[in-house]
């Protein structure tokens, strides 16, 4: 349970940050998994290889994601609907071939390993219980600061840009600069995200950083509401509780009744059920409550 709890801060993280890009400014973005992967590979690689502190590995993680988040911006923000979604996917799979096939530096699809607990002014951070508690906080900080965008001038121009961008533009906003300002924030905390879960997992392979993990990651966005902070965090832990819900299916006297009727084949079906039931309950969000479960506007 304690391992659910802290992985579904670190994906409530992701989901929160993808927001302030998607829910308030109205960018779609499947990419967040490459800022994801740079966070973790960049603490990884100088923990293990060079035996920088935490902190160090942090720090070079949301440098390289705010140059890149930087570099991406100039071009991307100026594309929009389609052809921005390809952009990023594009991006995640960048990301992704060069952690993979940049094997002298990144150990290619064995991955960084032995990858040391964190350990930070003193205090080390090896129990579930204190792993919990660091996550729990940057999740909460990262709400906190959503909340003083979403409630600020900054994002009602934001929203402006959302809602209707030709006619922010109109008023004078310089819509290019305040895109790439928000791709740069989400990028932030969606590296630290991955720095948390380097050290926590002590072990990465690029598998763990798969456009799979982006849409995921957009997918709790949607369940749980494109611009609601609360929303985001609830549809991180319903898609990270769910698995585990059926997973509890195997001790039950209903799965016995199934195993009974189709034999022993249906453990390995499991898998494909989960992806099954991510289909159905995004299709009956879009059909019954378009704008998520907790959202404020709908997505395109």
């Amino acid at each position: 349970m304690l391992d659910l709890l802290i992985r579904a801060c670190l994906f409530a993280i992701l989901a929160v940050s993808l927001n302030t890009i998607v829910g308030y400014t109205g960018i779609l973005s499947i990419g967040h998994a490459a800022f994801f992967g740079i966070g973790a590979y960049a603490s990884g690689i100088f923990a293990v290889k060079f035996g920088a502190p935490f902190w160090v590995g942090i720090l070079l993680g949301l440098s390289i994601s705010s140059l890149i988040g930087f570099i991406i911006g100039l071009p991307t923000v100026r594309l929009k609907g389609d052809y921005l979604l390809i952009m990023t996917l594009g991006l995640c799979e960048i990301v992704n071939s060069v952690i993979t096939n940049w094997e002298s530096v990144t150990r290619g699809s064995y991955g960084i390993q032995k990858i040391p607990v964190i350990s930070f002014a003193g205090v080390n951070f090896s129990s579930d219980f204190s792993q919990l508690g660091l996550v729990l906080g940057c999740l909460i900080l990262l709400c906190f600061l959503s909340w003083l965008i979403d409630t600020s001038q900054f994002g009602r121009i934001l929203k402006a840009i959302r809602d209707n961008e030709d006619a922010a533009e109109s008023l004078g906003i310089n819509t290019m600069k305040y895109k790439i300002v928000i791709l740069i924030f989400g990028g932030i905390f969606a590296s630290l995200a991955g720095s948390l879960y380097a050290h926590y997992r002590t072990g990465i392979t690029p598998s763990q950083f798969s456009v799979e993990i982006s849409i995921w990651i957009f997918c709790m966005v949607i369940l749980g509401g494109v611009g609601s902070i609360t929303g985001c965090v609830l549809g991180a832990v319903l898609l990270l509780f769910l698995p585990e819900g059926l997973a509890w299916l195997r001790y039950t006297e209903f799965f016995s009744i199934l195993t009974s009727i189709m034999g022993n084949k249906i453990s390995y079906h499991l898998p494909m059920l989960n992806q099954m039931l991510y289909g159905l309950l995004l299709i009956a969000m879009m059909i019954f409550r378009p704008k998520g479960m907790l959202g404020k506007v709908s997505v395109g």
